[in-house]
């Protein structure tokens, strides 16, 4: 993707568990597949925390938007 100078936003909706681990990952918007799936990569790697309803910890959606932009 750098070579081809692609750059933009990528959003994905994640479903997390109550243990904060990614169960299902969607891609809503991306300008190229070569970002889609660095930004799946990244999002694999990340740390989350869990939604809370009180005290206790639940099953919920998080949009994430990644933006790769070639500027300094």
């Amino acid at each position: 993707a750098l070579a081809r100078r692609v750059s933009g936003e990528v959003v994905i909706d994640l479903l997390l568990d109550p243990g904060a681990r990614i169960r299902q990952a969607e891609e809503v918007a991306s300008p190229d597949p070569v970002l889609t799936g660095a930004a799946f990569k990244a999002l694999q790697e990340g740390d989350f925390e869990a939604a809370r309803i009180g005290k206790y910890p639940v099953w919920s959606w998080l949009r994430v938007t990644i933006d790769f932009n070639l500027e300094p």
